[in-house]
């Protein structure tokens, strides 16, 4: 019992997290504040299409979604050197980066704003907020 609360006391913020996205059925907070796509965006839903055999669907909502499983374990083992050279290491987490930000931009390009899960919302803080803004100038 002890090591589970040592366990819950380290992660709290995640369990947090995860509680809110369960209890709200919230996605995305990058959506939700900006509007924009975030480089995760579909990951869910094609991990969901993964399990139900739908391969196709997987890599349409996120091709990625084969790539987080390692980059998982590399942040869990990255307590010891995978490489034993941090060289190495910090040239892994840059192409890493390099990989997410090709795709993503890939994808704004090709799929943004009217695709899911690329799409823009409109229901974002932002877009509240400057669409508030612009009618109340056009008032005037």
């Amino acid at each position: 019992m002890k090591n589970l609360k040592d366990f819950i006391k380290k992660y709290d913020v995640i369990f947090i997290l995860l509680i809110f996205l369960i209890l709200t059925k919230f996605t995305c907070l990058i959506k939700l504040i900006t509007g924009f796509p975030c480089p995760a965006c579909g990951i869910t839903r094609a991990y969901w299409s993964l399990l139900h055999f739908r391969f196709i669907d997987a890599w349409n909502y996120n091709p990625l979604f084969w790539f987080i499983p390692p980059v998982v374990l590399f942040i869990i083992v990255g307590k010891k050197p995978l490489f034993n050279n941090h060289k190495k290491e910090n040239l892994f987490l840059i192409f890493v980066f390099l990989i997410i930000f090709s795709v993503y931009l890939y994808r704004m390009v090709t799929l943004f704003p009217n695709i899911p899960p690329m799409d823009y919302n409109k229901n974002s803080l932002l877009y509240t907020i400057f669409s508030k803004i612009y009618s109340s100038i056009n008032l005037k």
